[in-house]
């Protein structure tokens, strides 16, 4: 992780920044409410700032609070990561399954192999989902868009996308960024 040179001024402090040594960053889930003296959030650079009743000031870029959302968080907490937390639903660079298409039509057959006894003899099922890809590439808020098969297929698409490894999140002006995708799942004998 880099250093965030406007933060540099504080380092005669007790701020401890997002950089190497992740160790020293706690999880802000981890933080207690009443440990926290304020939060300060700048959304251009998506950077929250926390101060501690004891001083101590903790820098938290994008990439160390992206997901904190799935853990109970302080009330503070949870209104600072509202105030800069954005999902894109059009990106510059789209979010993508690590080694592009032809990559994710050799999982899917691998996958629909191991899956072929649940699959109809019959023809194709095609199965259109949304979703949301975050900074590392986690998969969450799965929809089913449109279903050629029964409901148990669209479980199965599903299945896929969260048993395949984590995608390349979404790049806008040169940043990463969390943003939905449409994916068609196609899964076959």
């Amino acid at each position: 992780m880099k250093l965030n040179l406007l933060l540099l001024p504080f380092l005669l402090g007790n701020l401890v920044l997002a950089a190497d040594a992740q160790t020293a960053l706690p999880s802000l889930h981890t933080l207690k409410s009443g440990d926290i003296a304020s939060i300060s959030s700048n959304f251009e650079k998506h950077v929250l700032t926390v101060t501690l009743t004891n001083g101590t000031v903790y820098a938290y870029n994008h990439e160390d609070w992206d997901m904190e959302e799935d853990y109970p968080l302080s009330p503070k907490l949870q209104d600072a990561i509202n105030s800069v937390k954005i999902t894109f639903t059009r990106v510059e660079v789209p979010p993508q399954f690590p080694g592009g298409d032809s990559a994710w039509e050799d999982y899917m057959r691998e996958f629909c192999a191991r899956h072929k006894d649940d699959l109809p003899k019959k023809e194709p099922v095609e199965v259109r989902l949304t979703f949301i890809v975050h900074l590392k590439g986690e998969l969450r808020n799965f929809q089913v868009v449109s279903n050629t098969g029964k409901s148990k297929m669209a479980d199965l698409a599903i299945q896929a996308l969260k048993e395949g490894p984590s995608w390349i999140c979404a790049t806008q002006n040169h940043y990463k960024v969390v943003s939905y995708r449409a994916q068609l799942v196609r899964l076959t004998r």
